[in-house]
């Protein structure tokens, strides 16, 4: 039961703390936790000052019972924390940030009021919990004070009243005036902090789990004996992958650069994923190609791009090795020094435009529409900035934005990072303009973005149904439903029947295939335009591919018409091509008929003549069957095209068919 602090157990207690035995004080410590006094606070700290470093549970104790003391509202009201040293003052100061409730919050925003020189970080730290705790009629002048501390950096501002924000909607209380006038402030100091105007840019390697960004800088020292700042896929972890990107720019006669770090394990042979390359801005074709050499210390790189100058480029530092070592590589010092590329961290103007975003959404302001349209629907700025854009977007006028969120999500050309995540964005309005754009851009979309669209419309209900009615269509492929992370948001959007019908939708499908998955990635790495002849690959498409195909109307019809197939782009050709049972349209499924006689017959069904059904198989021949005769007809998730193509033609021969497809371009 609580004492007063003058009691003679109390006394004799406080008098342990100095005890010999750690294990005395350490128990001294825990009685005074479940005694709060004024008195108890000065002998424990000082037995916290006076605990060796390596004492781990009598700190732990310690500090236990100083929090246990500063949350009591009696000790607090006559506890005077400018009596204390510089030192104890902030000790007690860091305490008070777990000693949660509304007594601990008042008395902290009261010094910080008293106390003009303590701003900036430190109350930075204290904000969140005091919004948290401090009592509604004292928010007001919390969001006051918070003004004054924090600055004039918009980055701290906005980061302040992030915080804010946050601490309202956790207690379910709307902003009030103060907030609300101070957001517009905000966000235009956010909007017109200076920032360099071209940045690199970091996005998911294709045919790899995406990862958090890997790219920091770090020193290395180079083969001319400089020691300068590389920038680096190894500060965060080797397992991360990514692809930084440069602005384009201009090619000069000659590029050089020092490149260090590896692909792989000593006394191995090299990966292949980690790689520098010099690309067209317009065709993105490979120029020059660069391996890192497999050193900790950097080489110098140089290129002669005579034959180039003049043509606008781009460099790529690919790090697609997910390894846990010798998986990373790092870039520095580029001669001619151009501006395009200069290396910086991830830049402020990303962070910026993200966090302004959210707080227009947040806050509902208007008159920002011009600045997150420039931002959302243009090429120059990453991914996750151009979403946070879009989100606001739509949120401020919905009706104005889906439109143009809608052709991005349907742009075949446009990276299938931002496809993926500007479908979620739509996903989340549950419109049904917006779902059922989503469920047309899955027909042609490579599998990994398919999922990315199936997982975007599985978050509602209304979104889930659309999934299984595309799957059930032909217009998804119901290989996605396998995926256990896609059903348990189906399961969680309380979709009807939904085991059952994911069974039936489900039940006839192939084994699932690693090895085509590893095959597909690979020829996506290994795909290089530049030395791909599209006359060649029109001879792979005739030799291969027209017996059912046809383009321009020259070719097979037992298959699908190819007209405008290259703007599915090359990750979803490389699918249709070696695993064409992962995206099989309703017309042209393969159909498994049992005869009563116990026959069995496969192929695709032509036509019905009178009496007969006809089919055909992969070659194209034609099979006729009564149907008088038939004793069961199952429709199967399988194509009629063979899963053989990455054995019968050669990597060579699929780069030529591949170069071939994709200048088969969409008529406009």
């Amino acid at each position: 039961t609580p004492a007063t602090g003058m009691s003679p157990l109390l006394e004799t207690t406080r008098g342990a703390l100095n005890d010999p035995d750690a294990l005395v004080r350490r128990c001294a410590a825990e009685v005074l936790a479940a005694q709060p006094a004024t008195e108890n606070v000065t002998p424990l700290i000082a037995l916290l000052r006076s605990t060796a470093p390596d004492d781990d549970h009598l700190i732990h104790a310690t500090r236990i019972a100083l929090r246990n003391q500063l949350r009591d509202p009696a000790v607090l009201a006559s506890f005077a924390l400018d009596a204390q040293g510089a030192e104890d003052r902030a000790l007690v100061l860091d305490l008070l940030l777990a000693a949660s409730g509304e007594a601990s919050a008042e008395f902290r925003m009261k010094f910080f009021e008293s106390h003009e020189d303590f701003s900036g970080v430190l109350f930075a730290n204290h904000l969140p919990t005091l919004a948290r705790n401090v009592s509604a009629e004292k928010l007001e002048a919390l969001f006051a004070l918070a003004q004054r501390k924090l600055g004039k950096s918009p980055e701290d501002l906005a980061a302040g009243l992030d915080a804010l924000l946050s601490a309202l909607d956790q207690r379910g209380i709307a902003p009030g005036a103060t907030l609300r006038s101070w957001g517009p402030q905000v966000v235009t100091a956010l909007l017109s902090a200076n920032e360099p105007a071209v940045v690199w840019i970091n996005s998911p390697v294709d045919g790899v789990p995406p990862s958090a960004n890997p790219w920091a800088f770090e020193q290395r020292k180079c083969a001319d004996g400089k020691t300068v700042a590389f920038m680096s896929s190894f500060p965060h972890g080797e397992k991360l992958t990514g692809t930084l990107r440069s602005p384009a720019f201009t090619l000069p006669a000659t590029l050089s650069f020092f490149l260090c770090g590896h692909d792989g394990s000593p006394g191995q042979p090299a990966a292949k994923t980690n790689l520098v390359r010099l690309r067209d801005s317009q065709t993105n074709a490979v120029l020059r190609e660069a391996a890192p050499p497999r050193s900790d210390i950097a080489q110098k790189i140089a290129w002669e791009l005579s034959n180039y100058a003049g043509k606008r480029g781009v460099i790529e530092i690919t790090d697609a090795n997910t390894g846990t070592a010798y998986a990373w590589l790092a870039i520095a010092r580029f001669e001619p020094e151009l501006s395009e590329l200069k290396l910086t961290e991830p830049p402020n103007a990303s962070r910026r435009m993200q966090t302004a975003a959210d707080l227009i959404r947040t806050l509902k302001l208007t008159g920002f529409e011009p600045a997150l349209a420039k931002v959302a629907f243009t090429s120059t700025t990453d991914t996750d900035t151009r979403t946070a854009a879009a989100r606001a977007l739509l949120g401020n006028n919905a009706e104005a934005a889906l439109p143009q969120i809608t052709a991005i999500v349907t742009d075949t050309t446009a990276p299938s990072a931002l496809r993926g995540k500007f479908a979620t964005v739509l996903a989340d309005t549950k419109s049904p303009a917006a779902i059922a754009a989503i469920s047309t851009a899955m027909r042609a979309a490579p599998h990994r973005l398919q999922l990315s669209f199936a997982t975007a419309l599985a978050g509602s209900r209304e979104g889930g149904e659309a999934l299984l009615a595309a799957c059930k269509d032909g217009k998804a492929p119901t290989s996605l439903l396998r995926d256990k992370a896609l059903g348990d948001r189906l399961k969680a959007a309380k979709i009807p029947d939904l085991d059952a019908r994911i069974a039936a939708l489900t039940a006839n499908l192939p084994p699932a295939n690693a090895e085509l998955d590893k095959l597909i990635a690979t020829r996506s790495k290994t795909f290089d335009p530049a030395k791909a002849s599209t006359v060649r690959g029109a001879d792979v498409f005739a030799r291969n591919c027209a017996v059912c195909h046809a383009i321009e109307s020259k070719g097979g019809v037992l298959g699908p018409q190819l007209d405008g197939i290259g703007g599915r782009g090359p990750d979803r050709l490389l699918e249709d091509i070696l695993d064409p049972n992962r995206n099989v349209d309703r017309a042209f499924r393969m159909n498994v008929i049992t005869l009563k006689n116990g026959s069995v017959v496969g192929g695709l069904p032509r036509r019905e003549e009178g009496a007969q059904l006809v089919l055909a198989d992969a070659a194209g021949q034609e099979t006729r069957i009564t149907i008088a005769d038939i004793s069961e007809r199952k429709e199967t998730e399988t194509s009629l095209m063979p899963p053989t193509f990455g054995e019968l033609i050669p990597p060579a021969e699929l780069n030529d068919l591949l170069a071939f497809l994709l200048g088969i371009r969409p008529q406009k």
